[in-house]
């Protein structure tokens, strides 16, 4: 799914945030506000209780913090491609199930949450999220969600990529799933009109909320 030179990029700008600003949504390029606003449509893509979830570009496995925060009982793991991540997490959530990309061995789960991971600039982006959701909706028996900044945002940064929403609809509707929804009605801040857009892919119908 990832190509060395476009994710060695990357890595070094995860690397760079997580030294200086440790555990926390900085870490991620978050603020805890933005973090939690998609976390929260994330998991609105169905009933997540008792539900086994893979969080996909984990990073330090926030997701399963706010799964415990909000009473949400879900068989969590998380995966990253970054090691220092996963050592990270595995430190904060003993309990917890993380694996470093390469270690990953692909098993069926009942939904996949991908937050931020479409969000960095690579040599081709929609190769990539493409690529991605190719390979993982099949271990989704149930439905896959992710997050991606929209090229309608009032604020473009160099290093990110926007994408349109109906593009990745029309992608994941005639390649993916018939069963897919777009939500561009959210904000990550308070102060700002939405600037991205969370997609649910389903499996089945009767997966829909």
């Amino acid at each position: 799914m990832y190509k060395s030179e476009d994710q060695d990029h990357v890595n070094k700008q995860y690397l760079y945030t997580l030294e200086k600003f440790g555990d926390s949504a900085k870490g991620v390029h978050w603020t805890r506000e933005s973090q939690r606003a998609r976390f929260e449509v994330l998991t609105r893509i169905g009933d997540l209780n008792n539900a086994s979830v893979l969080d996909f570009g984990c990073g330090l496995g926030h997701l399963a913090d706010f799964f415990r925060e909000k009473g949400i009982n879900v068989r969590y793991t998380g995966v990253d491609v970054l090691r220092a991540f996963v050592e990270r997490a595995r430190q904060n959530h003993p309990a917890g199930r993380f694996y470093v990309l390469d270690d990953f061995t692909e098993e069926k789960f009942d939904y996949i949450m991908i937050s931020g991971v479409f969000n960095n600039k690579r040599e081709d982006n929609r190769a990539f999220y493409q690529r991605c959701l190719r390979r993982l909706f099949p271990l989704a028996d149930k439905g896959l969600a992710f997050n991606m900044l929209s090229c309608y945002a009032n604020y473009h940064d160099e290093e990110l990529f926007y994408e349109k929403p109906e593009r990745v609809f029309e992608f994941v509707k005639t390649q993916i799933s018939p069963f897919v929804t777009i939500r561009n009605d959210y904000q990550v801040r308070a102060t700002t009109p939405p600037v991205d857009f969370c997609v649910y892919i389903y499996n089945r119908p009767t997966d829909l909320k």
